[in-house]
């Protein structure tokens, strides 16, 4: 049992710090500020969406620019 939740555990750690195939990183924050529409609270770079938006809470922005998009709006 203590092998099975250690293999859960490092699969999901992979999962995390992997990229997802097909995926652009992105820049992942911790708020979506609805009244001006901006992302506040960098949480890191190189993020994949997926993974940023494993919270709903959070949002995310491209690299280049563009609007903040907040995840619980259909980030992934």
């Amino acid at each position: 049992m203590l092998a099975t939740m250690q293999a859960l555990q490092l699969l999901l750690l992979l999962l995390l710090i992997l990229p997802a195939t097909g995926s652009d990183p992105v820049l992942c924050f911790t708020q979506y500020e609805e009244s001006s529409g901006k992302c506040a609270g960098l949480l890191g770079g190189d993020v994949s969406v997926e993974n940023c938006c494993l919270n709903a809470a959070y949002a995310f922005q491209e690299h280049g620019g563009g609007p903040c998009q907040a995840c619980r709006f259909g980030g992934t």
